[in-house]
């Protein structure tokens, strides 16, 4: 009989982090040694994009739980209310039934429920970063009492923080930690003084994105000309994404490399909370023509393989973005920035280049970077092909995960 594994998620927005559930929950090499299930915090968003990729009939191993959270409700908050004073005394009340231990006490009990008669041998929880999401956390804890192994997953960086009480149950809980970079382990284990021989890790994996329209195809629909120098950045419409950047850099090459900016267009993929500041930008520096700001697309690989570059010139908050990962399996040369997991994916100089997101000239030296892709364009994108296939294959994340859970297992 094949060992039970539960994955579990809290997220209130479908990012790299969920991504990664997705594609275990899609392994043929894990389902062909364990059977699979899916607990995850209920909200109508994310149950749409479950919908989407996944059948009902592999639903029937999901379970959809209404934990209490302010984490859907606060995000809300920050998007529609922008006066400070008025937004915390919002929040204030919630904060108050946290802080009091009433969520604590309520997701207990349907955590209790989950375990109590599933048969559960090892519990795979999917965090953001840490601590992040409190039910990760309190999932843990649950799964030791139940004498179930788990694995906390960490999809991004530890906050700084003493040692406290919390940690030191966590850590008394889990059987092992995983992070997806070398950075986040060095990160967890300083920020939060965890156990170093507790923690594994892995890189994150993609397949080789399917692509279902031609590029060609994808430039005519979007009215963009074959001879155009195309740039793309997928990612949620967040400050610390830093689309905005970005488009100070196409002003950068619009003074100085007036040839090379008359060329440019550029496909912004993804929803968030800054999608107003971004499109305001755009119609004040007279950029309507040159950007295409897209939303979510399922399909978001097609315009990938439409683009000559991709960049992510995030300023804080990545591990190990997905989205650079899917494009070095698609050939194509990555332009982002130095921080956390990012210089395990881009080599500086080899598949792409690094930027400091930390300095005055941020927005300037990634448009110097652009000028170097234009004119390196072919060796960096086979050389982002070969970086992938030699440490990002799916086969190589799931056999290594495979082994993990058995591992796990005899603990």
């Amino acid at each position: 009989m094949k060992r039970k594994i539960l994955l579990y998620s809290d997220c209130f927005t479908f990012g790299g982090s969920e991504y990664v559930a997705v594609n275990i929950l899609k392994s043929k090499t894990l389902q062909n040694d364990f059977d699979l299930f899916f607990a995850y915090r209920y909200h109508e968003e994310y149950q749409c994009y479950l919908d989407k990729i996944f059948t009902t009939e592999e639903q029937k191993k999901f379970f959809p739980l209404k934990l209490f959270s302010n984490d859907d409700f606060f995000y809300f908050l920050n998007r529609k209310i922008k006066n400070n004073i008025i937004r915390y005394f919002c929040k204030f009340p919630f904060y108050l039934l946290d802080t009091l231990g009433v969520y604590y006490s309520l997701n207990r009990r349907i955590f209790n429920s989950l375990l109590n008669s599933r048969g559960f041998d090892l519990i795979h929880i999917n965090n953001g970063g840490y601590p992040a999401a409190k039910t990760c956390l309190q999932l843990a804890i649950c799964a030791h009492r139940y004498n179930i192994k788990n694995i906390l997953q960490i999809n991004n960086r530890a906050v700084p923080c003493q040692f406290n009480k919390l940690d030191k149950t966590v850590q008394e809980s889990v059987t092992f930690f995983l992070t997806a970079t070398e950075y986040a382990k060095q990160e967890l284990a300083l920020n939060r003084h965890f156990d170093l021989a507790k923690i594994t890790t892995l890189y994150n994996a993609v397949d080789i994105p399917i692509i279902s329209t031609p590029a060609k195809e994808v430039r005519k629909l979007l009215n963009i000309d074959l001879d155009s120098f195309v740039l793309i950045e997928v990612a949620l419409l967040q400050e610390r994404k830093g689309q905005i950047q970005l488009l100070q850099s196409l002003l950068f090459l619009k003074e100085n490399n007036p040839k090379l900016f008359s060329k440019i267009r550029l496909i912004l993929i993804g929803n968030g909370e800054n999608e107003k500041k971004i499109r305001d930008f755009i119609k004040e520096n007279k950029l309507n023509d040159k950007v295409f700001m897209l939303g979510y697309k399922m399909d978001y690989a097609n315009y990938i393989n439409a683009a000559d570059l991709v960049l992510l010139p995030s300023t804080k908050d990545e591990d190990m973005p997905l989205t650079i990962l899917s494009s070095m399996a698609l050939s194509k040369p990555i332009i982002s920035t130095n921080i956390a997991g990012i210089p395990e994916e881009v080599v500086d100089g080899y598949n792409g280049y690094l930027v400091n997101p930390d300095t005055k000239t941020f927005s300037a030296d990634l448009g110097k970077c652009i000028e170097k892709v234009h004119d390196n364009i072919s060796s960096l994108g086979i050389n982002s092909y070969e970086r992938y296939t030699t440490y990002f294959t799916r086969d190589i994340y799931d056999n290594k995960l495979k082994q993990l859970y058995y591992l796990a297992l005899m603990r």
